[in-house]
């Protein structure tokens, strides 16, 4: 899913794991990254879900990777949408 989303996943030797954009983000963005799209709720879900499951590092590293699609993509995503997800990782 990461990956056809665009971004790209990163596991480092002491078991941090990083999402980064993939340098092809903005084609493979184009089927979820719209206003209002459907897909924004599974992520608050997704995020809400790790963090019920005692998860840490992947709904930060998904948290940090959504902040930064937020901040580059600010009117598509939008802040109610933006909120969820900052709900969503701090709930925790």
């Amino acid at each position: 899913m990461a990956s056809r989303s665009g971004f790209d996943i990163r596991i480092f030797a002491d078991g941090d794991l990083q999402l980064d954009p993939m340098q092809d983000f903005a084609m493979r963005s184009r089927s979820w990254l719209t206003a209002a799209n459907h897909n924004f709720l599974p992520l608050t879900r997704i995020l809400t879900s790790l963090g019920t499951l005692g998860r840490r590092d992947e709904p930060e590293a998904l948290f940090d990777v959504l902040h930064l699609v937020y901040r580059r993509n600010r009117p598509l995503v939008g802040d109610k949408t933006y909120g969820f997800w900052s709900s969503a990782i701090w709930r925790r």
